[in-house]
C-alpha cells in the first residue's frame, strides 16, 4: 500500500493546499495528519476544515494540546501565537482540534506527533539514542513523526541504528524505521518548499517530497494579523 504522512501544518493555507493538491495526483491507499495542523500560520479554521472536509486521521500535536487547553503554556516559546489562533476558533473547530488521539496505529503503521516514547510529553528525536527509545515503544515496524519540522529517517537494522536524509531511501526486510517526515507549513531544514511523506509498504520506500507554494501570501496573511513577524520571516527561510 502507499501513504501519504504531513504534519505541521500550523494554519499555513497556502502550503496545505499545495501538498494536498499533490497528494490527489499521487492517489495514496490513505493519508494521515502527524498534528499541529494550526498554530503559527494565519488560516487554523480553513486548515481544520481541510483536514475534517477530507476525513483524514490525525494524532495531536503540542500546538494543537496547547490551543484547546489541554497542555500548560507556561514555558511554550509560542505563546503569543497559541493565544492568537485560540481567539481566532470557533468552540466547535476547537472541539475537534481537541479531539486528536496522542498516538495511533494505522495499517500497521505507527504514528505520533513527537515520538512514540510518552507521546504526551512531545519529546523531539534529534538523536540516535532519541530514536531508540523511540524503537523501544513502537509495536509496528515503521513508525512515522513530525514536530521537529526536519525530514530525517532513523533505520534500526539488525541491531545496528542509523539515520539518513537520503529520498527515495529503500529499506531492506529486516529494517524498522522512524521517518520524521518534515513540515508542511513551517520547514526548517533550510528549505521553504513544504514537505510530506510519501510511503510505499511493500517495495519498503521513503520518499521525502516538497512542493513549492505562495510563501508571500502566506506572509501578507500573518501580517495583516497581527501574528510576530518572525512567523513570515521564517517561512521566507525555511528556518
Amino acid at each position: 500500500m502507499r501513504y501519504a504522512l504531513f504534519g505541521d501544518v500550523h494554519g499555513n493555507l497556502e502550503a496545505f493546499r499545495a501538498v494536498l493538491e499533490q497528494i490527489d495526483a499521487l492517489a495514496p491507499d490513505a493519508v494521515y495528519c502527524l498534528g499541529d495542523t494550526i498554530g503559527y500560520g494565519p488560516d487554523p479554521a480553513a486548515c481544520l476544515d481541510l483536514l475534517r472536509e477530507r476525513n483524514i486521521p490525525a494524532v495531536a500535536g503540542n500546538h494543537d494540546m496547547a490551543v484547546c487547553g489541554k497542555l500548560a503554556t507556561d514555558c511554550f516559546n509560542a505563546l503569543r501565537s497559541v493565544e492568537w489562533t485560540r481567539d481566532a476558533l470557533d468552540p466547535e473547530r476547537l472541539a475537534y482540534a481537541g479531539s486528536f488521539p496522542l498516538s495511533l496505529n494505522a495499517d500497521g503503521l505507527a504514528l505520533a506527533h513527537g515520538t512514540l516514547a510518552s507521546p504526551e510529553l512531545f519529546g523531539y528525536i534529534l538523536s540516535l539514542q532519541d530514536a531508540v527509545l523511540c524503537f523501544m515503544a513502537q509495536n509496528q515496524p515503521y513508525a512515522f513523526v513530525a514536530h521537529t519540522h526536519v525530514p530525517i529517517s532513523f533505520v534500526l537494522d539488525r541491531n545496528e541504528i542509523s539515520f539518513s536524509t537520503e529520498s527515495p531511501l529503500r529499506l531492506r526486510v529486516t529494517a524498522r524505521s522512524v521517518v520524521n517526515v518534515g513540515s508542511v507549513g513551517q520547514p526548517r531544514d533550510g528549505n521553504a518548499d513544504a514537505s510530506f511523506c510519501l510511503f510505499d509498504s511493500v517495495a519498503r520506500t521513503v520518499e521525502i517530497r516538497r512542493i513549492p507554494y505562495d510563501v508571500e501570501e502566506c506572509v501578507r496573511k500573518i501580517t495583516a494579523a497581527g501574528l510576530p513577524s518572525s512567523n513570515g520571516l521564517r517561512l521566507r527561510l525555511g528556518c
